[in-house]
C-alpha cells in the first residue's frame, strides 16, 4: 500500500466516525446569574464542575462559592444531548438582549459531535432556554445520584 493510500484510509477512519450521543462534550461552559447569585457549569478535566455563588450578606462582602465535581454516566449525557437537540440549542443566535433591565445574564459555549455554538443574553432568552436549563439541572441531579450511589457501595 502506498503512503498516500494509507493516509486516506487513516483519515477516513478518523473523520468518518461520529461522536456517540452518550459521550461527554469537547467543550461545555454555561454561566447564569445576577448581582445576588449565579451558577457556572463546565466540563473540565473529565469532570462536570458545578459552582453556585451567592452574595455574602454577613458584612464581609464578596461571594460564597459552593463547588461540586461529578462524572455523568453515558446515559445522563445521552438524555442531555437529546434534550438540547429538542430545544434547538444549536440554532440559537449569538446574542439576546432586552431593554428592560433586571440584570440577569447568561452565556453558553458548546462543542459536541460536530456541532458548536456560542450564545449569550442579557435580560433575554431564546426559545427553548427553559428546556435547556432543565436539561442542565437534570444532568447535575443524575450525576449527584450516581456520586451518592458510588459512596454507598
Amino acid at each position: 500500500m502506498t503512503g498516500f493510500a494509507l493516509m486516506i484510509v487513516l483519515l477516513s477512519s478518523t473523520f468518518g466516525q461520529s461522536t456517540p450521543a452518550s459521550s461527554a462534550p469537547e467543550r461545555f461552559e454555561y454561566c447564569q446569574g445576577h448581582l445576588m447569585e449565579g451558577k457556572q457549569v463546565a466540563w473540565e478535566n473529565g469532570k462536570l464542575l458545578f459552582v453556585r455563588s451567592t452574595l455574602n450578606l454577613k458584612g464581609k462582602g464578596g461571594y460564597h462559592n459552593r463547588i461540586q465535581r461529578f462524572k455523568p454516566s453515558p446515559e445522563a449525557w445521552e438524555r442531555f444531548w437529546k434534550a438540547l437537540d429538542a430545544a434547538d440549542v444549536w440554532k440559537w443566535q449569538p446574542f439576546y438582549w432586552s431593554e428592560f433591565a433586571s440584570h440577569n445574564s447568561w452565556s453558553l459555549e458548546l462543542r459536541h459531535a460536530g456541532h458548536s455554538m456560542k450564545s449569550q443574553g442579557y435580560d433575554s432568552e431564546p426559545p427553548g432556554f427553559d428546556a435547556f436549563r432543565n436539561a442542565v439541572d437534570q444532568l447535575i441531579n443524575d450525576s449527584r445520584h450516581i456520586a451518592a450511589s458510588r459512596k454507598s457501595e
